[in-house]
């Protein structure tokens, strides 16, 4: 089953870079471990503007929540990031619990773009934990409450294709009118039009065919 939670919106560095300096985070690894999943590991690529990564790396390597940090700098747009926090205690009910998470809750959008964190439990008990976890007004208010489907695997979109989709989400190619051009889009994602062309149509056909299925 899934679950789709309302953002609880509390402090981590993830929501910061995004926030702050306009960065796209690409999550290679999460997952809480210790004997009461008390520490999180993170490993994630952090893309950003030239004028941006120093300050971005300057805030990692002086975050007084990590455990350990470091970061390497790929390229001079791009880090690498490998960091251990005291795991969010969320995070560490859905590890505990058997769940996973289908999307990363510290992506899950901004104020102007909100999307619902995805939990997927092997049954709807396993997601008590989970509920009596949320602050209260953020599912006892109406209107702001949780959501239950039916689990759907996803059908093949690439982790490349997904990011694109939301880089041109985010920069508008797909508003009406539209406010990003394909050559934003592929500027983001560090690659040449045609590419970009490509790796929509395929996404998009995708979506297309899973929204229209039975």
């Amino acid at each position: 089953m899934e679950f789709h939670f309302p953002d609880v919106h509390d402090p981590h560095w993830i929501r910061e870079v995004r926030a702050k300096w306009g960065a796209r985070v690409r999550l290679k690894i999460c997952r809480s471990f210790g004997k009461h999943r008390e520490k999180l590991l993170q490993v994630a690529e952090v893309t950003a503007s030239r004028d941006a990564i120093p300050a971005i790396e300057r805030y990692l390597r002086n975050g007084s929540r990590f455990e350990q940090i470091h970061v390497v700098r790929l390229s001079p747009s791009k880090l690498f990031v490998r960091e251990v926090e005291p795991s969010p205690p969320l995070c560490a009910l859905v590890h505990g619990s058997g769940a996973f998470c289908s999307n990363c809750r510290f992506l899950t959008g901004t104020t102007e773009e909100p999307r619902p964190w995805v939990v997927v439990v092997p049954r709807g008990t396993d997601a008590r934990p989970i509920l009596r976890a949320l602050p209260k007004e953020e599912h006892g208010a109406a209107g702001a409450g949780w959501q239950v489907r039916r689990y759907r695997p996803a059908r093949g979109l690439t982790a490349r294709q997904s990011d694109a989709l939301g880089v041109a989400h985010r920069l508008g190619f797909y508003s009406f009118p539209r406010r990003g051009r394909l050559a934003d889009v592929a500027r983001a994602l560090e690659i040449n039009r045609s590419t970009a062309a490509e790796l929509l149509r395929r996404a998009e056909a995708k979506v297309v065919a899973e929204a229209v299925s039975d």
